[in-house]
């Protein structure tokens, strides 16, 4: 069982406590590979994970439930939903340079994943590797669903950086991977989820020969055909992908 992700503090750069703790709660949800419908731990519990008290973790859960990025059962827990990140994303949006700070994710991204990938080619298990391509399987089904496609898009990503098993260069690039996710779910118009989704089975093949070239050659013309504008106004195509 994967150890409970503890963010290290913060400098305090906003006022608003509850955008801080939604922070903090995305990261433990991408840190920790939670999808949608996953529970997060009781309330307790992920205040005391997240350094943080359980009565602004309170407001925190309850500005997400509002908008319907949570799903509270009586006695059942609490259940992610598909739109938890694109309603993180709203909340950053005017708090953030979002020029800037796009700008240094793409840098940070262009620099880190060729590395990235060659490392989970010489790195990861092959159990891990399976289980990776049974997730991009799951996700040829639902390539009309947007949400669920753009958050699988996300995780994808952030599970390739994480089996590089360098935590420093996973910890960086998937805050770049956030950023550019989250600036473009605000901004990106319909894309070709179906396309995006055959270079990922062509990633996933690559990974699988353990072939770190011609891994590193798919995920780049990956990136590069995300990058591409998508109509007039000129954002990008996918999310992370």
């Amino acid at each position: 069982m994967r150890k409970p992700f503890l963010p290290s503090p913060m400098p305090v750069r906003r006022a608003n406590l509850t955008q801080l703790i939604l922070d903090q709660l995305r990261s433990y949800v991408l840190n920790n590979g939670l999808v949608e419908e996953d529970r997060l731990p009781p309330e307790r519990e992920l205040a005391s994970q997240l350094n943080v008290s359980r009565p602004s973790l309170r407001n925190a859960l309850d500005w997400l439930e509002e908008r319907g990025a949570l799903r509270r059962v009586q006695g059942g827990g609490t259940f992610l939903q598909p739109n938890f990140l694109h309603v993180i994303a709203d909340a950053r949006e005017a708090t953030q340079d979002q020029d800037g700070a796009l700008r240094e994710a793409h840098e940070a991204r262009a620099a880190l994943e060729p590395l990235m990938i060659r490392l989970v080619c010489e790195r990861a298990s092959q159990a891990e590797l399976e289980s990776l391509a049974e997730e991009v399987g799951k996700a040829r089904f639902r390539v009309d669903d947007v949400a669920y496609w753009r958050w699988h898009d996300l995780q994808f990503h952030s599970r390739l950086a994480r089996l590089s098993g360098n935590s420093i260069l996973a910890r960086t690039l998937e805050e770049a991977l956030t950023d550019i996710f989250l600036a473009w779910t605000a901004h990106s118009e319909p894309t070709d989820y179906a396309r995006a989704q055959a270079e990922h089975d062509q990633i996933m093949e690559a990974l699988m020969w353990r072939d770190a070239d011609l891994a590193a050659a798919r995920l780049g013309e990956h990136v590069q055909a995300a990058s591409q504008p998508a109509g007039s106004n000129g954002a990008a195509a996918i999310a992370t992908a």
